[in-house]
């Protein structure tokens, strides 16, 4: 077996530089999340709502949606990205009035790709991921400290499982962990961010519920609750990457330093975002858990 080639200085260098500014850039939205988490209200839900539209302009140039049609789509999904954000925070709204406003996007959407289906379909799937970002964060939320609890729960499981993943990942290496999807991802590294990230999530709602007096899972329950966010998040990663390399891309943009695009950000987010909502709304009774 042929011993790996050292790297050289150059490339060393260029390495700690990407490193670096990929913390910074982490530390700049981390505040930034942390800091429309604890105001909520219109703040909260307009930053998710900008966000989602960043993502869905993302998701449409990933996809091979150009020009003046991938313009045009942006606006349309972006109208409909901001009626479920006004909605999702409080709005008098129904859930068929939310079926409804989804389909009329749909059908603007592939009015714009009458001459390829598929690339309307691929743009109408990136409407619904794109939704993922407003619906979950602001519905998680809501305007009460059960709310402000959970989200900052959900950022601990994700950041803390990104962490884990990247560092633990570079440390130990070992077994690929799905080579044709992404090649870089080990097995360890995916065990070191579920464990992590894990954890994290549930040292902060041990210690919220303490000081909050929030009313949550208990024990066990917490533990599988986070240990299930965490799994979901990295699976969130693996969809993105596979996305990437369904349409030979590297990044979906080049908006955020050391990470790439706001979507290779929050990709780890929208999966474990829909999955609390989810298992909120089929266990919860009331109130967040």
């Amino acid at each position: 077996m042929t011993d790996p080639i050292p790297q050289t200085h150059s490339e060393t260098k260029n390495s700690n530089l990407e490193l670096i500014r990929r913390v910074i850039s982490g530390l700049v939205l981390a505040i930034v999340a942390l800091v429309a988490d604890y105001l909520g209200g219109v703040f909260f839900s307009g930053l998710w709502v900008v966000a989602a539209a960043l993502v869905l302009r993302e998701w449409l140039a990933l996809v091979g949606v150009d020009g003046a049609k991938r313009e045009y789509i942006f606006v349309i999904g972006s109208f409909v990205l901001a009626i479920f954000g006004y909605f999702s925070s409080g709005g008098n709204i129904s859930l068929e009035e939310y079926f409804y406003v989804l389909v009329a996007g749909f059908c603007f959407i592939l009015i714009l790709n009458y001459r390829s289906i598929i690339l309307g379909l691929w743009s109408c799937a990136g409407l619904c991921y794109s939704l993922v970002l407003v619906v979950s964060p602001i519905f998680l939320r809501g305007d009460s400290t059960e709310g402000f609890l959970l989200v900052l729960w959900l950022f601990a499981v994700v950041w803390f499982a990104d962490i884990g993943a990247f560092f633990v990942g570079r440390k130990i290496g070992g077994p690929k962990l799905w080579p044709a999807v992404s090649p870089k991802k080990t097995w360890s590294g995916f065990i070191g961010g579920v464990l992590l990230g894990a954890s994290a999530g549930f040292g902060v709602a041990f210690v919220g519920q303490e000081f909050l007096s929030v009313s949550w899972f208990q024990g066990t329950e917490l533990l599988l609750f986070s240990l299930g966010c965490a799994l979901i998040s990295q699976s969130g990663d693996l969809f993105e990457s596979a996305l990437k390399r369904r349409f030979h891309r590297k990044d979906s943009g080049q908006l955020i330093p050391g990470h790439g695009g706001i979507m290779d950000r929050l990709d780890s987010f929208v999966a474990a975002s829909f999955y609390a909502l989810v298992v909120i709304n089929v266990f919860g009774s009331g109130n967040p858990f």
